[in-house]
Protein backbone atom coordinates (compact mmCIF):
# COMPACT_ATOMS: atom_id res chain seq x y z
CA UNK A 1 0.00 0.00 0.00
CA UNK A 2 1.24 3.51 -0.77
CA UNK A 3 1.50 6.06 2.04
CA UNK A 4 -0.16 9.46 1.81
CA UNK A 5 2.08 12.57 1.56
CA UNK A 6 3.39 14.12 4.76
CA UNK A 7 1.24 17.24 4.36
CA UNK A 8 -1.87 15.13 4.79
CA UNK A 9 -0.78 13.75 8.16
CA UNK A 10 -2.84 16.21 10.20
CA UNK A 11 -5.91 15.59 8.08
CA UNK A 12 -5.22 11.88 8.31
CA UNK A 13 -5.16 11.99 12.10
CA UNK A 14 -8.54 13.71 12.04
CA UNK A 15 -9.93 11.04 9.71
CA UNK A 16 -8.62 8.26 11.93
CA UNK A 17 -10.12 9.87 15.01
CA UNK A 18 -13.52 10.10 13.34
CA UNK A 19 -13.30 6.53 12.03
CA UNK A 20 -12.33 5.20 15.47
CA UNK A 21 -15.33 7.08 16.93
CA UNK A 22 -17.67 5.63 14.31
CA UNK A 23 -16.45 2.09 14.98
CA UNK A 24 -16.62 2.49 18.75
CA UNK A 25 -20.17 3.92 18.72
CA UNK A 26 -21.42 1.94 15.74
CA UNK A 27 -22.42 5.12 14.00
CA UNK A 28 -22.10 6.32 10.42
CA UNK A 29 -21.12 9.89 9.55
CA UNK A 30 -20.50 11.25 6.10
CA UNK A 31 -16.82 11.15 5.12
CA UNK A 32 -15.05 11.64 1.82
CA UNK A 33 -14.03 8.45 0.03
CA UNK A 34 -10.44 9.53 0.55
CA UNK A 35 -10.87 9.29 4.31
CA UNK A 36 -11.99 5.68 4.09
CA UNK A 37 -9.11 4.86 1.75
CA UNK A 38 -6.69 6.46 4.20
CA UNK A 39 -8.17 4.48 7.10
CA UNK A 40 -8.01 1.09 5.35
CA UNK A 41 -4.43 1.63 4.22
CA UNK A 42 -3.36 2.89 7.63
CA UNK A 43 -4.76 -0.13 9.46
CA UNK A 44 -3.35 -2.61 6.92
CA UNK A 45 0.09 -1.00 7.15
CA UNK A 46 -0.07 -1.27 10.93
CA UNK A 47 -1.18 -4.91 10.87
CA UNK A 48 -4.70 -4.27 12.11
CA UNK A 49 -6.75 -6.20 9.53
CA UNK A 50 -9.91 -6.31 11.67
CA UNK A 51 -10.06 -2.51 11.80
CA UNK A 52 -9.32 -2.29 8.07
CA UNK A 53 -12.29 -4.59 7.45
CA UNK A 54 -14.51 -2.51 9.71
CA UNK A 55 -13.57 0.71 7.91
CA UNK A 56 -14.16 -0.87 4.48
CA UNK A 57 -17.61 -1.98 5.67
CA UNK A 58 -18.40 1.59 6.72
CA UNK A 59 -17.19 2.82 3.34
CA UNK A 60 -19.52 0.47 1.46
CA UNK A 61 -22.40 1.48 3.66
CA UNK A 62 -21.93 5.07 2.51
CA UNK A 63 -20.84 4.30 -1.09
CA UNK A 64 -22.57 1.00 -1.89
CA UNK A 65 -22.13 1.17 -5.68
CA UNK A 66 -18.69 2.72 -5.92
CA UNK A 67 -16.11 0.51 -7.63
CA UNK A 68 -13.29 2.15 -5.67
CA UNK A 69 -14.95 1.21 -2.39
CA UNK A 70 -15.43 -2.38 -3.56
CA UNK A 71 -11.73 -2.47 -4.43
CA UNK A 72 -10.97 -1.11 -0.98
CA UNK A 73 -13.12 -3.82 0.60
CA UNK A 74 -11.33 -6.50 -1.44
CA UNK A 75 -7.94 -5.19 -0.32
CA UNK A 76 -9.08 -5.25 3.31
CA UNK A 77 -10.31 -8.83 2.91
CA UNK A 78 -6.97 -9.84 1.41
CA UNK A 79 -5.20 -8.17 4.33
CA UNK A 80 -7.36 -10.29 6.65
CA UNK A 81 -6.37 -13.43 4.70
CA UNK A 82 -9.87 -13.91 3.28
CA UNK A 83 -8.90 -14.39 -0.35
CA UNK A 84 -12.05 -16.23 -1.47
CA UNK A 85 -14.31 -13.47 -0.12
CA UNK A 86 -12.02 -10.85 -1.68
CA UNK A 87 -12.31 -12.55 -5.06
CA UNK A 88 -16.11 -12.43 -4.89
CA UNK A 89 -16.03 -8.69 -4.17
CA UNK A 90 -13.51 -8.10 -6.99
CA UNK A 91 -15.75 -9.85 -9.50
CA UNK A 92 -18.57 -7.56 -8.42
CA UNK A 93 -16.32 -4.52 -8.90
CA UNK A 94 -15.21 -5.70 -12.36
CA UNK A 95 -18.74 -5.12 -13.63
CA UNK A 96 -18.38 -1.45 -12.64
CA UNK A 97 -14.76 -0.75 -13.75
CA UNK A 98 -13.56 -3.55 -16.04
CA UNK A 99 -10.43 -1.70 -17.20
CA UNK A 100 -9.03 -0.73 -13.78
CA UNK A 101 -5.54 -2.23 -13.47
CA UNK A 102 -5.41 -1.84 -9.67
CA UNK A 103 -8.41 -4.13 -9.58
CA UNK A 104 -6.58 -6.58 -11.84
CA UNK A 105 -3.58 -6.53 -9.51
CA UNK A 106 -5.74 -7.18 -6.49
CA UNK A 107 -7.49 -10.04 -8.26
CA UNK A 108 -4.14 -11.57 -9.18
CA UNK A 109 -3.14 -11.32 -5.52
CA UNK A 110 -6.32 -13.11 -4.45
CA UNK A 111 -5.79 -15.88 -7.01
CA UNK A 112 -2.22 -16.34 -5.78
CA UNK A 113 -3.40 -16.65 -2.18
CA UNK A 114 -5.77 -19.37 -3.33
CA UNK A 115 -2.97 -21.20 -5.14
CA UNK A 116 -4.48 -20.46 -8.56
CA UNK A 117 -1.21 -19.18 -10.00
CA UNK A 118 -1.85 -20.13 -13.63
CA UNK A 119 -5.08 -18.10 -13.61
CA UNK A 120 -3.24 -15.15 -12.06
CA UNK A 121 -0.58 -15.26 -14.81
CA UNK A 122 -3.22 -15.53 -17.53
CA UNK A 123 -5.11 -12.57 -16.06
CA UNK A 124 -2.04 -10.32 -15.81
CA UNK A 125 -0.95 -11.09 -19.36
CA UNK A 126 -4.46 -10.53 -20.71
CA UNK A 127 -4.75 -7.16 -18.98
CA UNK A 128 -1.13 -6.08 -19.53
CA UNK A 129 -2.15 -3.54 -22.15
CA UNK A 130 -4.02 -1.61 -19.42
CA UNK A 131 -0.91 -1.25 -17.25
CA UNK A 132 0.54 2.24 -17.31
CA UNK A 133 3.30 1.09 -14.95
CA UNK A 134 5.16 -1.74 -16.71
CA UNK A 135 7.50 -2.07 -13.73
CA UNK A 136 4.55 -2.92 -11.51
CA UNK A 137 3.33 -5.45 -14.09
CA UNK A 138 6.66 -7.27 -14.27
CA UNK A 139 6.97 -7.28 -10.47
CA UNK A 140 3.52 -8.85 -10.20
CA UNK A 141 4.35 -11.46 -12.81
CA UNK A 142 7.65 -12.21 -11.05
CA UNK A 143 5.96 -12.55 -7.67
CA UNK A 144 3.33 -14.85 -9.12
CA UNK A 145 5.85 -17.12 -10.81
CA UNK A 146 7.90 -17.13 -7.59
CA UNK A 147 4.85 -18.14 -5.53
CA UNK A 148 4.20 -20.84 -8.14
CA UNK A 149 7.81 -22.04 -7.69
CA UNK A 150 8.56 -21.40 -11.36
CA UNK A 151 11.85 -19.69 -10.76
CA UNK A 152 13.16 -19.26 -14.32
CA UNK A 153 10.34 -16.96 -15.51
CA UNK A 154 10.36 -15.18 -12.14
CA UNK A 155 14.07 -14.45 -12.62
CA UNK A 156 13.41 -13.15 -16.14
CA UNK A 157 10.77 -10.70 -14.92
CA UNK A 158 12.89 -9.45 -12.02
CA UNK A 159 15.73 -8.86 -14.49
CA UNK A 160 13.33 -6.98 -16.77
CA UNK A 161 12.51 -4.65 -13.86
CA UNK A 162 16.18 -4.15 -13.01
CA UNK A 163 17.06 -3.42 -16.63
CA UNK A 164 15.00 -0.23 -16.43
CA UNK A 165 15.54 0.42 -12.71
CA UNK A 166 18.87 -1.08 -11.53
CA UNK A 167 18.36 0.11 -7.94
CA UNK A 168 14.88 -1.41 -7.43
CA UNK A 169 15.41 -2.86 -3.94
CA UNK A 170 12.56 -5.36 -3.87
CA UNK A 171 13.50 -6.73 -7.29
CA UNK A 172 17.14 -7.07 -6.23
CA UNK A 173 16.22 -8.87 -3.01
CA UNK A 174 13.77 -11.25 -4.66
CA UNK A 175 16.03 -11.91 -7.66
CA UNK A 176 18.81 -12.93 -5.29
CA UNK A 177 16.45 -15.28 -3.44
CA UNK A 178 15.26 -16.90 -6.69
CA UNK A 179 18.79 -17.38 -8.00
CA UNK A 180 19.78 -18.88 -4.65
CA UNK A 181 16.79 -21.25 -4.66
CA UNK A 182 17.47 -22.23 -8.28
CA UNK A 183 21.02 -23.24 -7.38
CA UNK A 184 22.58 -20.46 -9.48
CA UNK A 185 24.89 -19.67 -6.61
CA UNK A 186 27.51 -17.49 -8.28
CA UNK A 187 24.78 -15.36 -9.84
CA UNK A 188 23.01 -15.26 -6.47
CA UNK A 189 26.15 -13.88 -4.84
CA UNK A 190 26.29 -11.09 -7.41
CA UNK A 191 22.61 -10.29 -6.84
CA UNK A 192 22.96 -10.27 -3.06
CA UNK A 193 25.98 -7.99 -3.29
CA UNK A 194 24.10 -5.60 -5.59
CA UNK A 195 21.19 -5.58 -3.16
CA UNK A 196 23.56 -4.89 -0.26
CA UNK A 197 25.18 -2.07 -2.21
CA UNK A 198 21.71 -0.55 -2.32
CA UNK A 199 21.02 -1.15 1.37
CA UNK A 200 23.86 -2.62 3.47
CA UNK A 201 21.80 -2.59 6.68
CA UNK A 202 19.62 -5.63 5.98
CA UNK A 203 20.79 -8.42 8.28
CA UNK A 204 18.72 -11.03 6.45
CA UNK A 205 20.54 -10.33 3.20
CA UNK A 206 23.94 -10.76 4.81
CA UNK A 207 22.70 -14.02 6.31
CA UNK A 208 21.47 -15.28 2.94
CA UNK A 209 24.77 -14.33 1.34
CA UNK A 210 26.56 -16.26 4.09
CA UNK A 211 24.49 -19.35 3.35
CA UNK A 212 25.35 -19.23 -0.36
CA UNK A 213 29.07 -18.89 0.40
CA UNK A 214 28.80 -21.86 2.75
CA UNK A 215 27.13 -24.01 0.11
CA UNK A 216 30.05 -23.18 -2.20
CA UNK A 217 32.57 -24.14 0.49
CA UNK A 218 33.83 -20.55 0.73
CA UNK A 219 33.74 -20.60 4.50
CA UNK A 220 35.90 -17.57 5.24
CA UNK A 221 33.61 -15.41 3.12
CA UNK A 222 30.61 -17.09 4.76
CA UNK A 223 31.96 -16.14 8.19
CA UNK A 224 32.55 -12.56 7.08
CA UNK A 225 29.01 -12.22 5.72
CA UNK A 226 27.49 -13.74 8.86
CA UNK A 227 29.61 -11.39 10.96
CA UNK A 228 28.15 -8.42 9.04
CA UNK A 229 24.65 -9.80 9.72
CA UNK A 230 25.28 -9.82 13.47
CA UNK A 231 26.90 -6.37 13.31
CA UNK A 232 23.86 -4.91 11.56
CA UNK A 233 21.50 -6.66 14.01
CA UNK A 234 23.13 -8.06 17.18
CA UNK A 235 19.77 -9.61 18.13
CA UNK A 236 19.59 -11.64 14.90
CA UNK A 237 19.84 -15.22 16.14
CA UNK A 238 20.10 -16.79 12.69
CA UNK A 239 23.13 -14.60 11.97
CA UNK A 240 24.97 -15.88 15.05
CA UNK A 241 24.00 -19.44 14.15
CA UNK A 242 25.36 -19.03 10.62
CA UNK A 243 28.55 -17.52 12.05
CA UNK A 244 28.96 -20.55 14.31
CA UNK A 245 28.45 -22.93 11.38
CA UNK A 246 31.03 -21.09 9.30
CA UNK A 247 33.57 -21.25 12.13
CA UNK A 248 32.93 -24.99 12.55
CA UNK A 249 33.62 -25.47 8.84
CA UNK A 250 36.84 -23.50 9.31
CA UNK A 251 37.81 -25.84 12.16
CA UNK A 252 37.57 -23.05 14.72
CA UNK A 253 35.41 -24.66 17.42
CA UNK A 254 36.27 -22.07 20.09
CA UNK A 255 35.02 -19.21 17.89
CA UNK A 256 32.05 -21.35 16.86
CA UNK A 257 31.08 -21.97 20.48
CA UNK A 258 31.15 -18.23 21.21
CA UNK A 259 28.80 -17.57 18.28
CA UNK A 260 26.48 -20.44 19.16
CA UNK A 261 26.30 -19.27 22.79
CA UNK A 262 24.83 -15.98 21.55
CA UNK A 263 22.51 -17.76 19.13
CA UNK A 264 21.15 -20.06 21.82
CA UNK A 265 20.20 -17.09 24.01
CA UNK A 266 18.27 -15.50 21.15
CA UNK A 267 16.82 -18.68 19.61
CA UNK A 268 17.05 -21.60 22.09
CA UNK A 269 16.18 -24.43 19.70
CA UNK A 270 17.28 -28.07 19.82
CA UNK A 271 19.28 -27.57 16.62
CA UNK A 272 21.30 -24.70 18.06
CA UNK A 273 22.01 -26.62 21.28
CA UNK A 274 23.20 -29.63 19.26
CA UNK A 275 25.57 -27.46 17.24
CA UNK A 276 26.79 -25.82 20.43
CA UNK A 277 27.38 -29.27 21.91
CA UNK A 278 29.33 -30.30 18.82
CA UNK A 279 31.58 -27.25 19.14
CA UNK A 280 32.48 -28.23 22.72
CA UNK A 281 32.84 -31.87 21.70
CA UNK A 282 35.39 -30.83 19.08
CA UNK A 283 37.30 -29.02 21.83
CA UNK A 284 37.21 -32.28 23.84
CA UNK A 285 35.16 -30.58 26.56
CA UNK A 286 32.94 -33.61 26.73
CA UNK A 287 31.11 -32.84 29.99
CA UNK A 288 30.11 -29.40 28.72
CA UNK A 289 29.09 -30.89 25.37
CA UNK A 290 26.89 -33.48 27.08
CA UNK A 291 25.05 -30.74 28.99
CA UNK A 292 24.32 -28.90 25.76
CA UNK A 293 23.08 -32.08 24.09
CA UNK A 294 20.88 -32.72 27.13
CA UNK A 295 19.37 -29.25 26.71
CA UNK A 296 18.53 -30.16 23.11
CA UNK A 297 16.79 -33.35 24.28
CA UNK A 298 14.88 -31.38 26.90
CA UNK A 299 13.50 -29.19 24.09
CA UNK A 300 12.93 -32.04 21.65
CA UNK A 301 13.21 -35.67 22.76
CA UNK A 302 12.99 -36.78 19.14
CA UNK A 303 16.15 -34.94 18.09
CA UNK A 304 18.30 -37.95 17.22
CA UNK A 305 21.54 -35.98 16.73
CA UNK A 306 21.48 -35.00 20.40
CA UNK A 307 21.28 -38.63 21.57
CA UNK A 308 24.10 -39.53 19.19
CA UNK A 309 26.21 -36.60 20.40
CA UNK A 310 25.99 -37.78 24.01
CA UNK A 311 26.89 -41.31 22.87
CA UNK A 312 30.04 -40.05 21.13
CA UNK A 313 31.09 -38.00 24.15
CA UNK A 314 30.66 -40.99 26.47
CA UNK A 315 32.55 -43.18 24.01
CA UNK A 316 35.46 -40.71 24.04
CA UNK A 317 35.38 -40.78 27.86
CA UNK A 318 35.54 -44.59 27.73
CA UNK A 319 32.10 -44.87 29.32
CA UNK A 320 31.17 -47.58 26.89
CA UNK A 321 28.21 -49.16 28.62
CA UNK A 322 26.54 -45.77 29.10
CA UNK A 323 27.16 -44.79 25.48
CA UNK A 324 25.35 -47.88 24.17
CA UNK A 325 22.07 -46.59 25.59
CA UNK A 326 22.37 -43.26 23.78
CA UNK A 327 23.41 -44.80 20.47
CA UNK A 328 20.44 -47.16 20.75
CA UNK A 329 18.07 -44.24 21.35
CA UNK A 330 19.45 -42.41 18.31
CA UNK A 331 18.98 -45.52 16.17
CA UNK A 332 15.37 -45.90 17.32
CA UNK A 333 14.71 -42.36 16.08
CA UNK A 334 16.71 -42.61 12.84
CA UNK A 335 17.54 -46.24 11.98
CA UNK A 336 18.69 -45.22 8.49
CA UNK A 337 21.70 -43.24 9.74
CA UNK A 338 24.81 -45.38 9.33
CA UNK A 339 26.90 -43.16 11.64
CA UNK A 340 24.67 -44.16 14.56
CA UNK A 341 25.26 -47.86 13.83
CA UNK A 342 29.02 -47.26 13.62
CA UNK A 343 28.96 -45.55 17.01
CA UNK A 344 27.03 -48.45 18.50
CA UNK A 345 29.42 -50.96 16.92
CA UNK A 346 32.43 -49.23 18.50
CA UNK A 347 30.79 -49.17 21.92
CA UNK A 348 29.68 -52.80 21.71
CA UNK A 349 33.17 -53.94 20.75
CA UNK A 350 34.77 -52.00 23.60
CA UNK A 351 32.49 -53.80 26.05
CA UNK A 352 33.46 -57.18 24.57
CA UNK A 353 30.19 -57.75 22.69
CA UNK A 354 31.81 -58.81 19.42
CA UNK A 355 28.65 -60.35 17.95
CA UNK A 356 26.61 -57.22 18.64
CA UNK A 357 29.40 -55.06 17.23
CA UNK A 358 29.49 -57.19 14.06
CA UNK A 359 25.72 -56.92 13.66
CA UNK A 360 25.95 -53.13 13.97
CA UNK A 361 28.74 -52.94 11.38
CA UNK A 362 26.69 -55.05 9.00
CA UNK A 363 23.74 -52.69 9.41
CA UNK A 364 25.99 -49.71 8.72
CA UNK A 365 27.39 -51.46 5.64
CA UNK A 366 23.91 -52.14 4.28
CA UNK A 367 23.01 -48.48 4.72
CA UNK A 368 26.16 -46.86 3.36
CA UNK A 369 28.93 -49.03 1.94
CA UNK A 370 30.65 -45.87 0.64
CA UNK A 371 31.63 -44.79 4.17
CA UNK A 372 35.38 -45.28 4.52
CA UNK A 373 35.18 -45.41 8.32
CA UNK A 374 32.97 -48.49 8.05
CA UNK A 375 35.73 -50.53 6.40
CA UNK A 376 38.55 -49.10 8.50
CA UNK A 377 36.76 -49.69 11.82
CA UNK A 378 35.10 -52.99 10.97
CA UNK A 379 38.28 -54.56 9.62
CA UNK A 380 40.26 -53.29 12.61
CA UNK A 381 37.92 -55.20 14.91
CA UNK A 382 39.26 -58.48 13.44
CA UNK A 383 42.82 -57.21 13.21
CA UNK A 384 42.69 -56.32 16.89
CA UNK A 385 41.56 -59.89 17.67
CA UNK A 386 44.40 -61.32 15.57
CA UNK A 387 42.11 -62.55 12.79
CA UNK A 388 44.20 -61.05 9.97
CA UNK A 389 42.51 -63.04 7.21
CA UNK A 390 39.08 -61.65 8.08
CA UNK A 391 40.54 -58.16 8.43
CA UNK A 392 42.09 -58.46 4.94
CA UNK A 393 38.82 -59.75 3.49
CA UNK A 394 36.89 -56.76 4.83
CA UNK A 395 39.42 -54.11 3.83
CA UNK A 396 39.61 -55.49 0.28
CA UNK A 397 35.80 -55.38 0.14
CA UNK A 398 36.11 -51.74 1.09
CA UNK A 399 38.63 -51.20 -1.71
CA UNK A 400 36.15 -52.66 -4.18
CA UNK A 401 33.63 -50.03 -3.02
CA UNK A 402 36.15 -47.17 -2.85
CA UNK A 403 39.09 -48.03 -5.10
CA UNK A 404 40.45 -44.44 -5.20
CA UNK A 405 40.73 -44.05 -1.41
CA UNK A 406 44.40 -44.25 -0.43
CA UNK A 407 43.66 -44.85 3.27
CA UNK A 408 42.09 -48.23 2.49
CA UNK A 409 45.12 -49.33 0.47
CA UNK A 410 47.47 -48.25 3.27
CA UNK A 411 45.40 -50.22 5.76
CA UNK A 412 45.41 -53.26 3.46
CA UNK A 413 49.20 -52.97 3.32
CA UNK A 414 49.33 -52.97 7.13
CA UNK A 415 47.16 -56.06 7.41
CA UNK A 416 49.20 -57.87 4.75
CA UNK A 417 52.41 -57.09 6.63
CA UNK A 418 50.89 -58.36 9.87
CA UNK A 419 49.83 -61.56 8.11
CA UNK A 420 53.30 -61.99 6.58
CA UNK A 421 52.23 -61.39 2.96
CA UNK A 422 55.12 -59.14 1.96
CA UNK A 423 54.67 -59.07 -1.83
CA UNK A 424 50.96 -58.32 -1.52
CA UNK A 425 51.75 -55.59 1.03
CA UNK A 426 54.15 -53.96 -1.43
CA UNK A 427 51.47 -53.91 -4.15
CA UNK A 428 48.92 -52.20 -1.88
CA UNK A 429 51.57 -49.75 -0.65
CA UNK A 430 52.55 -48.74 -4.19
CA UNK A 431 48.92 -48.13 -5.12
CA UNK A 432 48.39 -46.10 -1.94
CA UNK A 433 51.51 -43.99 -2.53
CA UNK A 434 50.39 -43.29 -6.08
CA UNK A 435 46.96 -42.18 -4.85
CA UNK A 436 48.14 -40.02 -1.94
CA UNK A 437 51.83 -40.05 -1.11
CA UNK A 438 51.56 -37.71 1.91
CA UNK A 439 49.08 -40.03 3.66
CA UNK A 440 51.82 -42.63 4.19
CA UNK A 441 52.38 -41.14 7.67
CA UNK A 442 49.12 -42.84 8.72
CA UNK A 443 50.67 -46.21 7.89
CA UNK A 444 53.79 -45.40 9.92
CA UNK A 445 51.66 -44.39 12.91
CA UNK A 446 49.59 -47.57 12.62
CA UNK A 447 52.53 -49.68 13.79
CA UNK A 448 53.57 -49.06 17.40
CA UNK A 449 56.95 -50.84 17.19
CA UNK A 450 59.99 -49.02 15.86
CA UNK A 451 61.25 -52.03 13.91
CA UNK A 452 57.93 -52.31 12.08
CA UNK A 453 58.08 -48.61 11.25
CA UNK A 454 61.61 -48.99 9.88
CA UNK A 455 60.39 -51.80 7.64
CA UNK A 456 57.68 -49.57 6.19
CA UNK A 457 60.21 -46.80 5.58
CA UNK A 458 62.42 -49.21 3.67
CA UNK A 459 59.49 -50.12 1.41
CA UNK A 460 58.69 -46.44 0.83
CA UNK A 461 62.33 -45.67 0.01
CA UNK A 462 62.41 -48.55 -2.50
CA UNK A 463 59.27 -47.13 -4.14
CA UNK A 464 60.86 -43.68 -4.39
CA UNK A 465 63.98 -45.06 -6.05
CA UNK A 466 62.02 -47.11 -8.57
CA UNK A 467 59.94 -44.09 -9.51
CA UNK A 468 62.76 -41.57 -9.48
CA UNK A 469 61.25 -39.49 -6.67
Amino acid sequence: MESFPDQREEEGRDWLSRLEDMMANRQTHFLDAEAYEYGVRHFLQNNKPAKALAVSALALRQYPYAGDMLLLRAQALLGADKAAEALAVIEEAEAIMPTDFDLTCTKAGALNRLGRHAEAIQLLKAKAIMADDKEQLHMLLAHTYQAWNKLDPAIQHYRRVLKDNPSHEEALFDLAWCLDSAGLLEEAIDAYQRALDTDPYVAGLWHSLSQVYMRLGRNTEAANAADYATTVDPAFGQGWFALGNAFMNLDKPIDAAAAYEKAVVLEPTAEVFVCLGASYEQQEQYDVAIKKYQEAIRLDRLYDDAWYGIGICLLEQEKYYESIYYFTQAIKLAPEDDAYWLGLASAEYETGNVLSATDAYEQAGNLNPANENLWLDWSFLYYDMGDYERAISLITSGIEELPALAQLHYRACAYMLAAGYLSEAVKFLETALALDYDAHTELIEFFPELEQQKGVWRMIDAYKKRNGL
